[in-house]
Order: C-alpha cells, then sequence, then structure tokens
C-alpha cells in the first residue's frame, strides 16, 4: 500500500470506497501480540544471525539538551538498499540459521497465500537527501550507544548500511503476518543484557523506539496511530519522542509513552482498526486468488481525501517484484 501520488486515477484499477468505520465497532478483532522470531545483523549486502544488541539506550542523565539534529552530514552515509528485509523474514520461515532445512516439514504450510509479507519501499535518492531523514539518523546517534560507533579516526559516525533487524510473527483472523523492522536498541536493566542467547531472553527485553516530529505536531493523532501500530507489531514496550524547533533543535526532554497508553489519549480505537485490516485482507486475498507467480506484484494507492483504493497489477518480473530469487526458485 502507498499514499495516492499523483499518478492519475485511470492507470488504476478501482478495488473499493471507505464509506463507513462505524460497523466495525461491534467487532471486537485483535492482533495476536506478537512473538519475536529472529534477531539479524545488516552489513551493506550482506547479513547473518545474531545473538547480540547492538544498540542501546542512553539512561536520561545520559542526554543532553539541547539536542541539535543538524550537526553534519560528513560521516553519515545513507542506507541504499532494502532487499535484506526480505532476506531477513524468509531466512526465519525457512529454518533460521539452517536456511534451506528442508527437514522441517511445516515449510509448506508457512508459504502460503495467508501469509503477509511488509517491507519499506526502496529510498529513492532523492528522499535520502532530506533533512527529515538525516533528522531521524542524528537523533538516534545522540540517544543510541553502541560499542564501535567509532571508526578508525576515533571520530564519531553513523552509517545507515548498517543496523539490525527484528523479525515477529503474530496473526489476525486466519492471516500469519510476519513483520521485520530495524531495531533501534533497548533500554538496559544493568546487567549484561547485550548479549543474548535465545529468543525467549530476547522476548522479555524492553525495546524502545525514539521518534521525532516538529513541535507543532504533538499529539497528531494519525502520527500516533503509526507508532502505535509499528511499535505493537515489533513489541516495543517504550517511545520516546523528541519534538524539534523549526532550527531542528530539541530544546526540551523527550516526551516518554507507555505505547499501551497511547490509545487513551486518542479517538481512534484500536480493535475498529484491527477490524478494518481484517477486512482489507480477506478483500485482497479474494481479489489476487488466481496469482500463481511469485513475482507478480499488485500495487495498491489510497487517497485519502476521497476514501478510495486503486490498484494496480504487474505481472512478471518488475521494478515490484521482491522475493530474491533464491527463495523463489526453492518455493
Amino acid at each position: 500500500f502507498e499514499a495516492f501520488s499523483k499518478m492519475s486515477e485511470d492507470q488504476f484499477k478501482f478495488f473499493l470506497k471507505i464509506k463507513d468505520l462505524t460497523n466495525y465497532e461491534k467487532r471486537k478483532i485483535f492482533i495476536e501480540r506478537p512473538r519475536l522470531t529472529g534477531l539479524y545483523n545488516v552489513n551493506y549486502e550482506d547479513f547473518c544471525p545474531s545473538d547480540t544488541i547492538m544498540y542501546h539506550f542512553k539512561s536520561q542523565d545520559q542526554i543532553v539538551y539541547p539536542l541539535d539534529l543538524n550537526g553534519t552530514s560528513e560521516f553519515f552515509l545513507k542506507h541504499r538498499t532494502q532487499e535484506q528485509f526480505f532476506h531477513t523474514i524468509m531466512h526465519t520461515m525457512l529454518g533460521g540459521t539452517s536456511m534451506f532445512a528442508e527437514e522441517k516439514e511445516d515449510h509448506a504450510a508457512d508459504i502460503e497465500l495467508t501469509n503477509v509479507y511488509s517491507r519499506e519501499p526502496e529510498m529513492e535518492e532523492e528522499f535520502d537527501c532530506r533533512k527529515v531523514f538525516y533528522y531521524h539518523m542524528r537523533l538516534a546517534e545522540l540517544v543510541f550507544e553502541a560499542s564501535d560507533s567509532c571508526d578508525q579516526d576515533g571520530r564519531k559516525h553513523y552509517d545507515d548500511n548498517i543496523f539490525q533487524v527484528l523479525t515477529h510473527q503474530t496473526s489476525i483472523g486466519r492471516f500469519k503476518l510476519h513483520y521485520v523492522c530495524r531495531t533501534q536498541g533497548i533500554i538496559a536493566d544493568g546487567r549484561d543484557c547485550l548479549k543474548i542467547n535465545n529468543l525467549q531472553t530476547l522476548n522479555k527485553q524492553r525495546f524502545v523506539a525514539v521518534k521525532q516530529l516538529w513541535a507543532k505536531m504533538k499529539d497528531n493523532e494519525l502520527r500516533l496511530l503509526k507508532f502505535w501500530l509499528q511499535g505493537y507489531l515489533s513489541n516495543i514496550k517504550d517511545l520516546y519522542i523528541a519534538y524539534k524547533d523549526s532550527d531542528g533543535v530539541v530544546r526540551e526532554p523527550m516526551e516518554h509513552i507507555h505505547l499501551r497508553d497511547i490509545p487513551k489519549k486518542c479517538s481512534w480505537k484500536p480493535h475498529v482498526c484491527t477490524a478494518f485490516l481484517l477486512d482489507i485482507l480477506n478483500k485482497i486475498e479474494r481479489l489476487m486468488d488466481t496469482v500463481d507467480s511469485l513475482e507478480t506484484v499488485y500495487r495498491f494507492s489510497f487517497n485519502a481525501k476521497h476514501k478510495t483504493v486503486f490498484y494496480k497489477i504487474y505481472e512478471g518480473k518488475s521494478q515490484y517484484s521482491f522475493i530474491p530469487n533464491d527463495y523463489a526458485d526453492f518455493i
């Protein structure tokens, strides 16, 4: 799914019009609590399973305000590919560290039309240069610590091509949801919790998300809905929001919000959102029921002004195909 662009609607086919959400009020449908299924290190084109949390959140007394999100871009390297996000999902589903371990009998059941995958679109060069994206990287550098955060000259830098990825599995209705996201880090509890030797222990960690917004967007409900959904799917417990002024400077301490408290301060209701999501997934599955190619992609576009959804089909190999060839051949 993507926001509606300037591309004319006649290039897409009509899918549906969202008329009213009140009919979802009585449907108590929720997303099952996500279960962590994998932790991976991504280094440019390479990825591998990991048992070490790369970053941890600084204690509040270590963060010195104001936070200047401008800084210098001299040592900031921008992320150039999103392909590894899907690699990590497939790696987890196809046997963990034994990527093509055929002795597992549940592989076939895991790979079916009712699986739902989500990934970020590949970032274009012009987007990489936007200040907003730079602000986000700069904030991460200021509030998280890493054991190898200096280059050979001892100068601090942030390489956006080196990061960690978490994969989670959950379900809604009869759909399995596989969610992959970057992990910013955890809130350390004073023990040696950066070294994790099993997923059960990792699931118990206090993962944290840090966001930055313009001060004028404080309490924006649509943003909070996005933060809540992202946080819920990635098992985030704590959310910190840095509000920057027009100069790109955070002058006040970040707002700390427990993720579970976000719906309490908003007019939207989680069960309405999830009931609507399940309805959309059922409609999409019926629409794509005859697709038998892993390269074919349905691209959906949402027009918020008219509350309409359109779609376009890309049959065969295209710029939108996202399943790596190795996995496609195996499946």
